[in-house]
């Protein structure tokens, strides 16, 4: 049950930085700072992050605004019902973000990821210092809602 609370909280709250992110306004040196400080990952020397690669075989849960990416082998295994539970989750937490609580939509990647849907990862994560999923900024192109991102989220959480 606590695992599960956790990882609504994760999906909840991890793209909310990302997703209605100020667009910079005159040359404010400490945008980039607080850009990474409020928990969102950055590549600051190419511009772009590269997306996650799994250690098995790919499979995807299709949500209508959500892809979660997962495996069933390798160190970021797990199960079909682990994947199908991050999906629910996270289209559930879009639709009241962005439909109940009239919330910007996040910017699409394009095709990126596979398609244009919000994309998660699941994977082993270093829990050791309390991450429990990451947003990362596609790259520091500032869209008409925000910044294009997705999300990775351990595969350790249930």
């Amino acid at each position: 049950m606590r695992a599960s609370l956790i990882l609504k909280f994760a999906i909840a709250v991890l793209p909310i930085a990302v997703c209605s992110a100020q667009t910079p306004k005159g040359n404010d040196s400490n945008f980039l700072e607080d850009f990474q400080f409020c928990g969102v990952a950055s590549d600051t020397t190419e511009g772009v992050v590269d997306r996650v690669t799994l250690t098995g075989p790919e499979e995807y849960i299709l949500k209508t605004n959500i892809k979660v990416h997962y495996t069933r082998a390798g160190d970021d295994s797990v199960d079909q019902t682990y994947a199908q539970f991050v999906a629910d989750v996270a289209q559930g937490c879009r639709d009241v973000q962005c439909g109940t609580f009239g919330w910007r939509v996040p910017p699409s990647d394009g095709s990126v990821g596979g398609d244009s849907r919000y994309d998660i990862y699941i994977r082993l994560l270093d829990a050791t210092g309390g991450v429990l999923g990451i947003t990362y900024a596609e790259s520091l192109k500032v869209l008409p809602n925000g910044y294009s991102s997705y999300i990775v989220i351990s595969c350790g959480l249930v």
